[in-house]
């Protein structure tokens, strides 16, 4: 690593947003940064562009073709919002990679030590390794190039668990009993019981059924007060956490259809408690992840004797935790390097 200061920087692509740190220090405001997780074919002649309006976006390109990434990739993608990679595979696509680029290129460093990236609880053991290996190494992004020195993979639920520890102040309270952490992302919901940060992995899982469940329901309910199919996911997520949402140009009050649509979390909440067993030793219950909210009344009906915790700044806490944990590796590496001296 010579003798610079490591460059440690976090990425969470999930599957409805690529969340990553640009100033490592994560509980200043702006440490972190999003854009949607879509990466679309760049159209070499656009006739809406103009230097006026350009979009909020960068093209990159994997292998022979070219996408574009970033905050106003939405504005090429139409209604359908069908551009969401939503599989397992997710992680081995082009397009995958087409967002680690375009995070890559915001971050605006040439080199860094240790990236640290997360995966569904489900897909750690098949996936991590070649994840680590595809991530590590010399990143030719347009004109400029990313070294990347070393990579760890983390189950994504783990980065918010560490971000809640640091903030809370917890060191010394969180190795007492167990922990259970449910992550509701955009396509999976991912849950771990850990004693410390061990996790035990006969009571981790992961479901897909997230916000883009939920979101899919309350579409087809829309039908019945638009008389045609509703398509605009993106307008529609926005309008879940934002709680302004507009139908035929007017205010249009989403809450009875999200209260019905919830029901969509059933089976994965009788999943979850399946997998989880027995909770007369879990101490506390995290929840986590942008869709945390959402997800909250049901399990709290699963649990009825626990308090429930919803994390603070639940959509970032993940990379957030992330780039802590890059911190404390790295710490460990140097001491037991000079106990070795």
């Amino acid at each position: 690593m010579g003798t610079h200061s490591p460059v440690i920087r976090a990425i969470d692509a999930g599957y409805g947003n690529v969340k990553f740190v640009v100033n490592p220090n994560i509980w200043s405001s702006n440490s972190c940064q999003l854009f949607p997780s879509i990466a679309l074919p760049h159209v070499h002649t656009d006739p809406c562009t103009d230097s006026m309006n350009e979009r909020d976006t960068v093209i990159v390109q994997i292998g022979d073709e070219h996408f574009e990434v970033g905050p106003d990739v939405h504005l090429l993608e139409g209604t359908r919002a069908s551009a969401r990679i939503l599989h397992e595979d997710y992680t081995t696509t082009r397009q995958y990679r087409a967002l680690i680029h375009g995070a890559l290129l915001r971050m605006g460093v040439a080199e860094i030590d240790l990236m640290v990236v997360g995966l569904p609880v489900k897909l750690m053991a098949d996936k991590r390794d070649r994840l680590r290996h595809s991530l590590k190494g010399r990143h030719r992004i347009g004109d400029t190039d990313v070294s990347v020195a070393d990579v760890l993979v983390l189950p994504q639920p783990l980065g918010s668990l560490i971000y809640h520890i640091k903030q809370k102040n917890l060191f010394h309270t969180i190795t007492d009993g167990a922990c259970l952490i449910i992550d509701q992302g955009f396509f999976t919901t991912d849950w771990l019981v850990v004693q410390g940060l061990k996790p035990m992995p006969a009571r981790c899982s992961s479901s897909p059924t997230g916000v883009s469940a939920l979101l899919k329901k309350i579409a087809r309910d829309l039908v019945k007060h638009t008389g045609t199919p509703f398509e605009d996911l993106y307008e529609l997520d926005k309008g879940l956490h934002t709680g302004h949402f507009r139908l035929f140009g007017k205010p249009f009050d989403l809450s009875p259809l999200i209260t019905s649509a919830k029901q969509v979390f059933a089976p994965l909440v009788a999943e979850l408690v399946n997998t989880v067993g027995s909770a007369g030793n879990i101490d506390r219950i995290l929840l986590t992840g942008g869709g945390a909210g959402f997800i909250k009344d049901s399990i709290q009906e699963a649990f009825p004797r626990h308090e429930l915790t919803l994390i603070h700044d639940a959509a970032f806490a993940n990379v957030k935790g992330f780039q802590q944990a890059g911190l404390d590796l790295l710490a460990r590496r140097k001491f037991s390097a000079k106990g070795a001296v």
